[in-house]
């Protein structure tokens, strides 16, 4: 009996042994594999993957890890693509802000009444055009709502003198709002939507309307016209993001001069990217129905002390 006892207790002492042994030697392997992935993945190689066998606690960790190198590649690409949306919109910014073809215009229209000697004429056109430049190549990324309507009110006076009887205009914009920070060159941008392209060939008074609210904590800015409209076609390539310009969004095709702006997808993205993917804009529009335009920021006072780098003095 001892001797049967002993031979027992020495073989299962063995089969100990070797299930030991296999089972160490796996695990070691396994943790080999999983730190040269890892070695791999901080050398930038985000294509490494740790093979997914047997049905043990390593299977759950080797799915974990996947996993994990997974996301933080697709995080990667998500953050190159909003870096180059956001170089792609500082740059259609900067192109934005001085304007040729609208400078010559409006130093023509300034000539006119020059030699018409309509000196207070000439000394108001020259003062709402020293505005819009004083605003528009300041390197603050976010200004005062109260500073940003001031560049849109000197827009939209030199648009109206070139333009005549084109179209009329309303701004309602609550004095306690004015001291609140808003990206500059936001709301003109809009503007310009509703007289380059939404008053095209129409035969009535035009009107905009620029208004804003406070709305869920949030300033929610809207500016409103009566022109030809947007089809639904153009409307569903904005929302998926797909249009960056005015000329694409009513369907035209690009020309020289001031219908280069910045455009209402760049003017998206700049929102999106400064505050977040709640917040931006949103269109309301239907063929010969008019447009309205949403446009939500945040309700942030102090008027906006960051400056834009990278594209400007970054």
């Amino acid at each position: 009996m001892l001797r049967y006892v002993v031979m027992i207790t020495i073989g299962c002492l063995a089969c100990a042994l070797v299930f030991n042994l296999m089972f160490v030697r796996r695990t070691i392997s396994f943790i080999v594999s999983v730190v040269g992935a890892m070695r791999k993945v901080e050398r930038g190689d985000l294509t490494t993957r740790v093979p997914v066998t047997g049905n043990d606690e390593t299977v759950i960790l080797a799915k974990g890890f996947n996993s994990l190198v997974e996301r933080v590649s697709e995080l990667l690409n998500d953050v190159t693509m909003e870096q180059r949306r956001k170089r792609k919109a500082e740059m259609m910014l900067l192109q934005a802000q001085i304007k040729p073809h609208f400078l010559f215009n409006a130093l023509e229209s300034i000539n006119i009444l020059a030699v018409q000697n309509e000196g207070r004429k000439v000394s108001k056109m020259v003062q709402r055009l020293g505005n819009i430049f004083r605003i528009s190549i300041t390197q603050k990324e976010e200004i005062a709502i109260e500073q940003e309507l001031e560049h849109l009110r000197s827009y939209l006076e030199i648009q109206k003198f070139r333009f005549e009887e084109l179209f009329e205009y309303s701004i309602e914009v609550p004095p306690e709002l004015m001291s609140h920070s808003i990206l500059k060159l936001t709301l003109q941008p809009l503007v310009e939507n509703s007289i380059q392209h939404g008053f095209e060939g129409i035969d009535y008074l035009g009107k905009i309307r620029v208004s804003a609210a406070f709305e869920d904590e949030k300033i929610v800015f809207y500016v409103e016209d009566n022109g030809i409209g947007i089809s639904d076609e153009r409307l569903a390539l904005f929302a998926s993001s797909g249009v960056t310009t005015l000329e694409q969004l009513y369907g035209e095709s690009p020309e020289t001069g001031e219908r280069r702006g910045m455009g209402v997808g760049n003017v998206a993205d700049r929102l999106r990217i400064q505050y977040g993917p709640n917040y931006g804009l949103m269109l309301c529009s239907g063929p010969g129905q008019g447009t309205i335009i949403k446009c939500v920021i945040p309700c942030e006072s102090g008027g906006g002390e960051r400056e834009i780098k990278g594209a400007v003095g970054g």
